[in-house]
């Protein structure tokens, strides 16, 4: 909202007032203005990385919130453990925790005979509240595809588990076709409306431009 208004600012300086466009070219001279104040500043753009970076924002604290839930719920089952899957293409700063176990802060409360104490500090067990938070950010980072499976004390103890494995991960969000293609109907949205609120040859053929733009771009594998 804050940038919208800075945009809205800026727009309002280059409108002259009523009356004041007949006389050259109508109001297609301040519609023109408008049009390239928008492709000057890159409007369009700056305020998808504004909207993708509170979207990023909204989900990992939407994450966060349902990993401790499912830590509370998984308690009750005595579920402590915690596999990390494990992915060929892992972003580099994860590949040093995938495919790794994690248990329970409060494992503490599941301890019996001591054995579980004994197979936490032999392993060097991290636990599943430090590796998703700061600075590792496992599986809450925005964007990350990993994931945990959970287990009890006796199944990991007794070895009765595995480590997920995945050879390629979903990708979709962070292929240049897609992202691409999602700039520019973005983009053609802007266009339009601006179009519908007047009609200039500038930015009929910036329509037009976007609209090629847009088929080559969802023609290329």
């Amino acid at each position: 909202m804050a940038y919208a208004g800075k945009v809205a600012d800026k727009a309002k300086k280059l409108d002259k007032g009523v009356g004041q466009y007949y006389s050259a070219g109508g109001l297609d001279v301040l519609a023109v203005a408008i049009v390239k104040l928008f492709s000057k500043d890159a409007v369009n753009y700056k305020a998808t990385v504004i909207a993708d970076s509170e979207v990023r924002k909204f989900e990992s604290e939407q994450k966060a919130e349902i990993l401790v839930n499912s830590w509370k719920e998984n308690r009750k089952d005595g579920k402590i453990f915690y596999i990390a899957s494990k992915h060929v293409d892992s972003a580099q700063d994860h590949k040093d925790w995938q495919g790794k176990i994690y248990v329970d802060r409060y494992w503490h409360n599941y301890e019996t005979d001591g054995r579980l104490g004994k197979f936490i500090r032999e392993h060097n067990i991290q636990t599943v509240q430090w590796v998703t938070g700061n600075p590792v950010w496992f599986v809450t980072r925005p964007n990350c595809r990993h994931y945990f499976e959970t287990y009890t004390v006796e199944q990991v103890l007794k070895g009765k588990y595995h480590i997920p494995n995945r050879k390629i991960g979903d990708r979709r969000l962070q292929t240049p076709r897609n992202a691409n293609i999602e700039y520019y109907e973005n983009r053609l949205k802007m266009l339009e409306s601006l179009y519908k609120q007047y009609k200039t040859e500038l930015l009929r053929k910036q329509i037009e431009k976007t609209k090629i733009l847009i088929s080559k771009w969802k023609k290329t594998f």
